[in-house]
């Protein structure tokens, strides 16, 4: 992981790819309450690109998953224990070489995915996550491997409250 021109702030952080770790801080979830948000730039399609990830790595756990596809198009993964995971396809495709502002949010019945300050995608997501949580900057879970991103971000704030949205 390396620092690179950012967005914001001057200087961002550059993930470094298959061999560096995503950056952890473990947070207090109960209320399944929580918003995860920062500017982020693409460089090349072709792997899974983990964003921002609220939950425990563990199989068969609580879990959301903000990730971008190989084709390049923004999801959510939702796993809720041994019960299968749920997609959430956003039908937005992240553009290259550009820098967008991406945020997830859960307010305990609903689910949001916004980019660019405007909502994408939304839908119902009163599953539970885990109560003491990890979460991931840069990381991401796919059949049970952990996978690193090779992402840019700049000003990621997680917060543990929604925002306001109307």
């Amino acid at each position: 992981n390396t620092f690179t021109q950012g967005f914001e702030s001057g200087y961002g952080l550059k993930m470094g790819g298959v061999a560096a770790p995503s950056i952890t801080k473990t947070l207090n979830l109960y209320g399944n309450i929580v918003t995860m948000s920062a500017w982020i730039k693409l460089n090349a399609y072709g792997q899974y690109e983990g964003v921002l990830y609220a939950g425990s790595l563990g199989s068969n756990t609580n879990r959301d998953n903000l990730y971008i596809y190989p084709d390049g198009e923004l999801r959510v993964y939702r796993q809720a224990g041994t019960n299968t995971g749920t997609t959430i396809y956003t039908g937005y495709y992240v553009p290259l070489d550009t820098w967008i502002h991406v945020a997830y949010e859960r307010d305990g019945v609903n689910q949001r995915v916004f980019v660019n300050h405007v909502l994408i995608s939304a839908g119902i997501n009163t599953a539970n996550l885990t109560p003491v949580s990890n979460v991931y900057i840069g990381g991401n879970r796919s059949g049970g491997v952990e996978i690193y991103s090779k992402l840019e971000f700049d000003n990621v704030l997680i917060t543990l409250g929604s925002n306001r949205f109307s």
